[in-house]
């Protein structure tokens, strides 16, 4: 199997990376966060690092921590753009600001494949990074998260886009997909890209079961 790598664009860079954390920045903003696949060395040093940084964020537990300011000018609210999209970015507990930027292989394979009036169903959609991109090139989106907030994040985005018309689902994936299944309903392409660890619609957390792994 061929390896196959994202790159960067205006809006986002992969500084560097080493010691189990990585250094990103989005925009103007420059952020340090933890990455266990980054286990060699990296190539500038700390003080480098630090000096560079806006925040930096401290690991609690496996799946939680806190976001240290490293400059108090820089603001814990902005936006960036890839191509038509927008995206509002935020520090969160949990790490991740609401942008998964390795997906930009994946947006591009949407923007070379989809054609416009596709129907696209995203599934564990979060804040609707693959969903905003097939929307901007006229495909038919069917949105489904199973988090209030995140939907409303990426509805968000979306009026940020000067786009609409995308379907909001509010539903387990797995739940809706078996709906869908029973309703005779089809598409012409489908995104399942589920986390390790989430938060279903009634609150249930917990790891998710085997048949919606990578």
């Amino acid at each position: 199997m061929q390896r196959i790598y994202s790159s960067h664009w205006p809006d986002y860079e992969l500084i560097d990376a080493g010691n189990n954390k990585k250094l990103e920045r989005w925009g103007n903003t420059i952020t340090i966060r933890p990455e266990r696949n980054a286990y060699f060395t990296p190539i500038l040093s700390e003080a480098d690092w630090i000096k560079k940084a806006d925040f930096e964020f401290i690991e609690e537990s496996s799946n939680k921590g806190f976001w240290k300011t490293l400059n108090k000018n820089a603001s814990k609210n902005w936006q960036i753009e890839f191509k038509n999209c927008a995206f509002n970015l935020q520090l969160t507990k949990f790490k991740h600001i609401g942008i998964f930027p390795e997906q930009k292989i994946n947006w591009d394979y949407l923007i070379a494949n989809l054609k416009q009036d596709d129907k696209l169903l995203n599934l564990f959609a979060h804040t609707g990074g693959s969903s905003l991109v097939a929307n901007s090139i006229g495909a038919n989106v069917n949105h489904c998260d199973s988090v209030k907030q995140i939907i409303s994040w990426a509805k968000e985005n979306m009026e940020n886009s000067n786009l609409s018309d995308i379907h909001w689902i509010l539903e387990d994936a797995l739940k809706f997909s078996k709906r869908e299944e029973k309703r005779g309903n089809k598409y012409d392409a489908i995104i399942m890209d589920p986390p390790a660890y989430g938060i279903g619609a009634k609150k249930n957390d917990g790891k998710l079961k085997p048949c919606f792994q990578n």
